[in-house]
């Protein structure tokens, strides 16, 4: 007898993992009849072993002896399991044999998120059906490798397998699908990290083995990560009717996006420039050209107010599109060409030019300075109202 192994690992208690047990016995006399293995320790009793190519034996006649271990109970450690050989005219034991019973972790039965579609920022709700024969410690959904997150512990709810809790997603998550991880522990220290839940069997999950749902997509862990479409705010610009004939009038909208922003463009109507394709064009932050500072969130693109443009309003309409493809719905707004003939007339959210308002005050002032001359005239004496002689 040269030993008894386990070589494809070791067997897990609750039926978790089956585990083969080899024994390796050398009998030069070729007359070798029976070895078995003494598992009372577990409460399995005599284990005849084979080496026919049955109950795990991988090859006939190798002399290796084979039989396969299941424990479905609590039972874990390191248990002795004594080996008897027996040949046609002896039969020896070896008590030095031993096995290794090692302890699952909880199993993960189903899971429900509330709602599995969230935004960045957003409150989830989750309830988690967890099982273990030697109870279970305690229940988390970790968000620790997150940017801003961290392990969440979750609650049992008295008398049932239920486990419940919420969260609030990170901002700093991904777009996308994401996979929860659960970590999960019983009574007993043993541990695990999961993503996916286990087949139900008739024992409720408390006995293994225990499987992977058969679709590949099914029993995952996964929240849809909604992404937020870029913010646009479009003012409108005030133009003065003096700003006819100039071909780059700057017009500038806010565009921001907390994953960065793939374009913003600008359709430009019968402001397009003389030459140029009408449609969408690209608005610019790099500033450039009417671009005042690169990198502000502050977009900025020419408009060409011809000699024949009218008065009124001219619609703009602005789009924008995120890293990740996300398309803000198209804003509308407007340039006012407005009638006044000063030289630099005009702005953007409906401010007024510096001269138009010092030209408003003197006016006002030369009106106040009217109606004190002709009070002070009015209240002189003796005069008739024709005035002194």
């Amino acid at each position: 007898f040269l030993g008894l192994s386990q070589p494809n690992g070791l067997a897990t208690a609750e039926g978790a993992r089956s585990s083969l047990l080899v024994a390796e016995v050398v009998d030069v006399d070729w007359n070798l009849e029976r070895v078995e293995v003494d598992l009372s320790a577990l409460g399995l009793g005599i284990r005849v072993l084979n080496d026919r190519g049955q109950d795990g034996d991988v090859a006939v006649d190798d002399d290796r002896w084979t039989t396969t271990l299941s424990v479905l109970d609590t039972t874990v450690g390191e248990f002795s399991a004594p080996v008897t050989v027996v040949d046609a005219f002896t039969s020896t034991t070896y008590d030095n044999a031993t096995v290794l019973i090692v302890n699952p972790a909880p199993r993960l039965l189903s899971i429900d998120l509330v709602p599995d579609r969230v935004q960045r920022g957003g409150a989830v709700i989750v309830e988690a059906n967890v099982v273990d024969q030697h109870g279970v410690a305690s229940v988390a959904v970790d968000l620790s490798g997150l940017s801003g997150g961290a392990l969440v512990p979750l609650a049992q709810i008295a008398g049932t397998t239920s486990w419940s809790g919420a969260f609030t997603l990170p901002a700093g998550v991904q777009p996308g699908v994401m996979t929860l991880p659960w970590v999960l522990e019983d009574d007993q220290g043993a541990s695990a990290v999961v993503t996916r839940t286990v087949q139900i069997g008739a024992n409720g999950g408390l006995v293994g083995p225990f499987l992977e749902p058969e679709g590949p997509d099914e029993g995952w862990s996964w929240l849809i990560v909604l992404n937020d479409a870029p913010t646009i705010t479009a003012e409108t610009l005030v133009v003065d009717e003096s700003r006819r004939g100039d071909s780059c009038v700057a017009f500038s909208v806010q565009v921001s996006d907390q994953d960065g922003l793939n374009g913003v463009q600008l359709d430009r109507g019968t402001l397009t420039p003389l030459g140029e394709q009408s449609g969408w064009t690209s608005m610019r932050n790099d500033g450039q050209g009417p671009d005042e500072a690169a990198g502000d969130d502050v977009w900025s693109a020419c408009l060409e107010v011809r000699t024949g443009t009218p008065l009124g309003a001219h619609e703009l309409l602005v789009r924008a599109s995120d890293t990740y493809g996300e398309v803000a719905p198209t804003v509308s707004t407007v340039m006012r060409l407005d009638a006044g003939g000063s030289s630099e007339g005009g702005g953007q959210n409906g401010e007024l030019h510096p001269a138009l308002v010092w030209g408003g005050l003197a006016l006002v002032a030369a009106l106040v300075v009217g109606l004190l001359v002709g009070l002070s005239r009015r209240e002189g004496g003796g005069g008739d109202r024709f005035g002194d002689l």
